[in-house]
């Protein structure tokens, strides 16, 4: 979540360095020294799970629901811990803060609508939640996702259906009429190259055939040019954020086609296409086949 400056991060993972599990950071990227943003304030003690659901920031607070269904409330500035709530088992969609409430789903086919203050919410006057069922009347109805608040409309969607909510018998706030596409012309100046596939696993000797692209300025696909010339390559990736040159992928390019080296059996390396000011590239991972047998006795001292 992002604030001027400011970057609001969670995550639900084992933290570095040990301590509990989950954490809740806000950093100043204005301020950098050594690659390394300014901590403004990090809670890492919670041992609380903030991965499933994206923040929410509003008046100075930071929402942040957590893995099991508890919404929790920080004082943006200092991090501080001001309430907490439960409203839920399992926690997906990310929380929508709209004229003091809280509009919020989990999984399991609810909506919570929470009063918000500077204290916890009552469960009996500031909380009221709405239950939704599959059309089929049989099974559990999903609710995986994040409301949203337009033109003075609540939206919200379940697994079967998508809700538009506010005053009866008004029109304000429909959907408008969707612009019109800029038509199609295939004589469109070529704009981006692309690769195809992207990515790629194959084995030690192999081959593996690519597809050029050509996009105009709306990513739609053009013939190919007439005459166009293609410089193909096997370059080596970027160097490490220590300075080392990790090597090139070992083989050859013709056409579009790439052949893999026989040796080593496990690789990995980029395909380069380009032609006059356009470039693009690939990925290619060379993975050994089974039977597996791993020999060290080749690594160098100090490699991973």
């Amino acid at each position: 979540m992002i604030d001027g400056n400011l970057v609001y991060a969670c995550h639900g993972e084992e933290n570095p360095g040990g301590g509990t599990i989950g954490r809740v950071v806000c950093l100043d990227m204005s301020v950098v020294k050594d690659n390394k943003p300014k901590v403004v304030w990090d809670n890492k003690n919670l041992a609380r799970r903030f991965g499933l659901a994206s923040p929410a920031l509003a008046n100075g607070k930071l929402y942040i629901p957590e893995d099991g269904g508890e919404l929790f409330c920080f004082d943006a500035k200092t991090g501080k811990q001001l309430w907490k709530t439960k409203y839920g088992t399992v926690a997906r969609g990310a929380p929508l803060i709209c004229e003091g409430k809280a509009y919020i789903f989990e999984v399991l086919g609810k909506l919570s609508v929470i009063k918000l203050g500077n204290k916890e919410p009552d469960h009996d006057d500031d909380i009221t939640e709405f239950r939704f069922k599959p059309r089929s009347g049989v099974g559990q109805l999903e609710t995986n996702g994040t409301p949203i608040a337009v033109n003075g409309k609540l939206y919200i969607q379940t697994l079967d259906d998508t809700y538009c909510i506010g005053t009866t018998g008004t029109t304000e706030g429909l959907p408008s009429k969707i612009a019109v596409e800029t038509p199609f012309d295939p004589k469109a100046p070529v704009k981006e190259l692309q690769l195809f596939p992207a990515e790629v696993t194959t084995k030690a000797g192999a081959t593996v055939k690519f597809e050029i692209r050509y996009l105009d300025a709306n990513g739609r696909r053009l013939p190919a040019p007439a005459n166009s010339q293609l410089w193909w390559s096997l370059p080596p990736p970027p160097k490490t954020p220590a300075g080392l040159q990790p090597p090139a992928l070992l083989g050859e390019v013709v056409d579009g086609t790439v052949t893999v080296a026989k040796a080593p059996l496990a690789q990995h390396g980029t395909v380069f296409v380009q032609t006059g000011n356009l470039k693009a590239s690939a990925r290619i991972r060379v993975a050994p086949q089974l039977p597996l047998k791993q020999d060290f006795s080749k690594v160098p001292v100090g490699a991973a």
